[in-house]
């Protein structure tokens, strides 16, 4: 039987390939989602600190109200860059929504042709060892007619070595030199017809 070959091989390779790009795609999506949520939490840090530093100058009253309305301007800035980076994350997180679904049905079309291809090696390794199995049944079935009549033979052996084996023509030849000796015998007068009806 030839070695297995999945006919459908070649289209399987070009969907796992698919599947592969798709992922890359989705792992740049993810990169791309990454850096959006770090800028975001720079900018929520640099709120944060810059809030801390304004309270900590109102406090010593070095806070002058030009001072104040720069913070105010930037805290304005980083509300509105925080806004835009939400923005940005939420398009991120529907790219990726969308690269999912590609993805999904990438391996659903991968694993239909990997089941399919499960199936037919299946199906050959079932016939392979069908035919081997016959094959064996077959030397074992020629292996007991042989031994079968291996058996019989020796057994016609042993019945002829346990008979006396007298050729025909020696058979023949006793019969023929039992008629003569009687012959002679009668003949001589050493036996008498009333001797040999009796």
């Amino acid at each position: 039987m030839k070695r297995f070959q999945f006919r459908l091989q070649k289209l399987l390779e070009i969907r796992e390939h698919k599947e592969r790009l798709v992922k890359n795609e989705l792992a740049k999506a993810e990169r791309k989602k990454y850096i959006q949520v770090e800028k975001k939490d720079r900018m929520h840090a640099e709120l944060d600190e810059s809030r801390n530093k304004m309270k900590e100058e109102e406090k010593e009253r070095l806070l002058s109200v030009e001072r104040m309305k720069l913070y105010q301007r930037y805290f304005k800035r980083l509300g509105s860059g925080m806004k835009m980076q939400d923005k940005l994350i939420m398009i991120a997180d529907e790219e990726i929504g969308l690269i999912n679904e590609k993805l999904v049905e990438a391996r659903k079309q991968r694993r239909i042709l990997e089941k399919l291809k499960e199936n037919k090696l299946k199906e050959y390794n079932y016939e392979l060892q069908k035919e081997e199995q016959d094959f064996f049944d077959e030397v074992g079935n020629t292996n007991y007619i042989k031994e079968k009549s291996e058996k019989e033979l020796q057994e016609k052996k042993e019945t002829v070595k346990k008979k006396p084996f007298i050729p025909i023509k020696y058979r023949e030849y006793e019969k023929n030199l039992t008629e003569k000796l009687y012959e002679e015998l009668l003949r001589t007068g050493e036996l008498s017809n009333d001797t040999s009806t009796k």
